[in-house]
This record gives C-alpha cells, structure tokens and sequence, in this order.
C-alpha cells in the first residue's frame, strides 16, 4: 500500500511538473502566482530577493539570461514563447520542490 501511494504521489508531480499553460499570458500568470508564493512563504515576503534567485535558475538551469537582454520591460516579459514554457516547468518545479501545493495555488488563476 505503502508502494502504491509513494506511486500516485510521484505520478501527480509528475503532471504537475510536464504540464505548461498554452499562452505567454497564461504562463507569466502561472509564474507570478508561483514565485509570489515562494517569496511569501519561503522569503519572508522579499519579492526583489525570490524574483532575483529565479532568474538565477533560469540562467542556471535554461542558459536564458533574462537581465541582460535589452528593453525596459520586466525580465519575464522579455522571454520568447518557446522559453516562457520552459521557464515555467522550472517556476514549478522550484515550488514542488519547496512544498508548495501547485494545485491548490494554480486553480485560483
């Protein structure tokens, strides 16, 4: 039994961590709402401090230096469509691996 929960648990994370929103808008949303719950939870609010160790991340884990590219828009917005999505699978997989409920965080979308 033990077994077979261990399993289901593995296999929700899973879908959680695969599945990606269709649209740059709807990721950015699944991002900020992620990030904001870690900088709340994990950061003591300190959203300047969670948003800089993400973007740590994504250059880390993507190569996507997010800071240096040029505009005066935010550094998320300057993400193209096929990088947003990726960006998102480590927006989620940093909150997973902190505990966060994704599906209770993200059905409030």
């Amino acid at each position: 039994n033990l077994k077979n929960k261990r399993i289901k648990e593995l296999e929700a994370e899973n879908k959680n961590l695969i599945t990606t929103a269709t649209t740059i808008k709807e990721s950015r949303q699944v991002i900020n709402v992620l990030i904001r719950n870690i900088a709340v939870n994990h950061y003591n609010g300190n959203f300047g401090v969670a948003w800089s160790d993400f973007y740590k991340k994504i250059n880390y884990k993507l190569g996507i230096n997010l800071k240096t590219r040029e505009g005066k828009k935010s550094h998320i917005d300057k993400a193209r469509q096929g990088e947003m999505q990726e960006i998102e699978k480590v927006a989620r997989a940093w909150a997973t691996k902190l505990g966060l409920d994704l599906d209770e965080l993200l059905e409030l979308r």
